[in-house]
């Protein structure tokens, strides 16, 4: 097992991966670990997930990497920067994989680093055996608190659409299939719904993750995607926050939920997108008063269920107490 107190991890990634590398960071050294995150914090389009330090904080970027007893390379990290490359050259090494093989560097992995996957869609894309980690959220952290206003006597129901792009890629064999959230046709089943006196619609896109998590605690509903079969860091943020959640997830992912989750099903609403317009129609249907409440039933399911403390201890002190040194040539 790792030390916690004396040895230093280092996260790495060449994307912010919607906050996850960070935030894992964070949550390790809320459990007494030494852990920093290497990694920007800002996509093109500005959506800003915060950051630890920055790439282009050359000097404080090398003294980390130079103290680091273990490297944390989400994605397989930026493989080709040279100053990356030397650091995992001299350093304790493991990967987590956030993303479909073609969009990762799996370049560490066959040089000898262990790997694990996320538990998500990942683990039916990537052969063999890797250890499931899971995408950990920050429950005691203000920001995913559930509303402290009583939604369940508000008027209208408020859905909450958070697509992270505008693809509509069906072709599961395409790069771009794993990202998509079925945009335009879900957009145009909420345009529908809007029209009733009683429902409100938030589509979220464009900002950061505060201002995209503040949107969402104000829903009763949370749309992730309806098209893959996967969930995404947006259920479970949509569980943290006290709203009914609905994603297509199908029993691989289940399956890999209830692997993190030592055992528990998540209580996702499960729907494909063509009969996502129903789905919605029937929560609706049962007002602000059932949906706060089957909303607060899933926030319980994350605080006994999805504990960071817990969720480090089943997959991420393994993977750390995997680390070892690769033959990486600088």
């Amino acid at each position: 097992m790792i030390d916690k107190q004396s040895r230093l991890i280092v996260h790495v990634s060449a994307t912010p991966l919607a906050g996850s590398p960070l935030i894992t960071s964070r949550l390790l050294a809320k459990c007494g670990y030494q852990s920093r995150c290497i990694a920007g914090g800002r996509y093109s389009d500005g959506r800003d997930f915060g950051c630890d330090v920055h790439p282009a904080q050359a000097g404080l970027r090398d003294e980390l990497l130079e103290k680091a007893d273990v490297i944390v390379a989400h994605n397989g990290g930026p493989a080709r920067a040279r100053w990356f490359r030397q650091a995992v050259g001299q350093k304790q090494v493991c990967v987590v994989y956030h993303s479909q093989p073609s969009r990762v560097d799996r370049t560490l992995e066959r040089q000898g680093a262990p790997a694990a996957v996320l538990g998500q869609y990942q683990p039916r894309l990537y052969g063999g055996q890797y250890l499931l980690v899971a995408n950990l959220i920050p429950l005691d952290e203000a920001g995913y608190q559930p509303a402290k206003a009583d939604r369940a006597r508000e008027a209208k129901v408020r859905i909450a659409y958070a697509p992270s792009n505008d693809s509509a890629c069906f072709d599961r064999k395409a790069p771009g299939f794993w990202d998509n959230k079925g945009y335009q046709a879900t957009l145009s089943i909420l345009a529908r719904l809007a029209r009733r006196a009683d429902v409100e619609v938030d589509v979220i896109t464009g900002c950061g993750l505060k201002e995209c998590l503040a949107r969402k605690r104000q829903a009763h509903i949370v749309i992730d995607e309806c098209v893959t079969g996967s969930y995404h860091r947006s259920s479970l943020e949509g569980l943290a926050l006290g709203t009914v959640v609905v994603n297509a997830a199908d029993r691989l992912s289940l399956d890999a939920v209830k692997h993190c989750a030592g055992g528990a099903e998540p209580p996702f609403v499960i729907s494909r997108l063509d009969g996502l317009s129903s789905k919605l129609t029937e929560l609706v249907d049962a007002g602000p008063a059932e949906l706060t409440r089957r909303g607060l039933a899933g926030r319980a399911w994350m605080e006994q269920c999805w504990s960071p403390v817990d969720l480090i201890r089943r997959g991420y002190e393994p993977l750390l107490a995997s680390a070892r040194k690769i033959s990486a040539a600088a």
